[in-house]
């Protein structure tokens, strides 16, 4: 089963913060892995297209065109919240805290956090299933 892109939107709807909802956007519109977010560099984000490069499994790298909503999210983020990020500076930073928590990611947490079941548009939550809707047509309402 594939999650239907209402349950993305209901998801980014979960996201105060304009980084997690960037790093939402990849993993549903983008159907990136986690490892592949974490790894971009603002240089391979393009407004016009989506990202120029995503680094892979195995060193594959390849483009990855991302719906308009998607973009208009990432340049809302790179505008409100890393305006003078240089293009060789990671996407995302990763920012600690002082004191110990859960090291999660807040993204993460809004899409495990879909359902008291853990499950995403009736599709069981884990970490391989953001890569569904890209891969994948999403089903539709």
């Amino acid at each position: 089963m594939v999650p239907r892109w209402t349950a993305v939107e209901t998801i980014l709807g979960r996201c105060w913060k304009l980084r997690d909802g960037a790093v939402v956007a990849l993993l549903g519109y983008g159907g990136l892995r986690r490892s592949e977010v974490v790894a971009l560099d603002v240089g391979d984000y393009d407004a016009d297209f989506g990202l120029r490069r995503v680094k892979g499994k195995g060193g594959y790298e390849a483009a990855v065109a991302l719906p308009e909503v998607a973009r208009t999210i990432l340049d809302e983020y790179l505008e409100r919240e890393r305006p003078a990020a240089r293009f060789d500076e990671p996407l995302f930073l990763v920012r600690y805290k002082k004191w110990a928590g859960s090291g999660r990611c807040a993204a993460w947490t809004a899409i495990e956090s879909g359902s008291s079941s853990r499950t995403w548009g009736g599709v069981p939550a884990s970490p391989s299933l953001t890569r569904m809707p890209s891969a994948m047509r999403a089903q539709h309402d």
